[in-house]
């Protein structure tokens, strides 16, 4: 269809395509930047500071099974997604263990 025409035929104004209606964005009032409880393999990379392949790597079973501590993953039919409340846990999780066996104790 062309953008300049209607369905009836009458051309569109310049005035009608600009026209772009103020619809309020719900969640995000002031226009600040929403944390999101739900992260992608991207902003897990970049919370662990590492790449893509090491996030990929940590969730796949041969990793998972070697780890004390897996990865909390949610593996759903559109990719790969990770509960931030759960990854900062999984975090602690691992700090804890990598400092008790710095003190060497278990």
């Amino acid at each position: 269809m062309n953008d300049t025409r209607r369905v009836c035929g009458t051309p569109i104004t310049a005035r009608e395509r600009n026209y772009a209606p103020q619809i309020p964005r719900l969640g995000n009032p002031a226009g600040k930047q929403v944390m999101s409880d739900i992260l992608t393999i991207d902003e897990v990379a970049a919370l662990l500071k590492c790449k893509r392949s090491s996030v990929y790597e940590l969730t796949r079973e041969r990793s998972r099974a070697r780890h004390a501590y897996p990865i909390p993953v949610l593996r759903l039919p559109f990719g790969l997604r990770f509960s931030r409340a759960a990854i900062e846990q999984w975090l602690s999780n691992v700090a804890s263990l990598t400092t008790s066996l710095d003190a060497g104790t278990f």
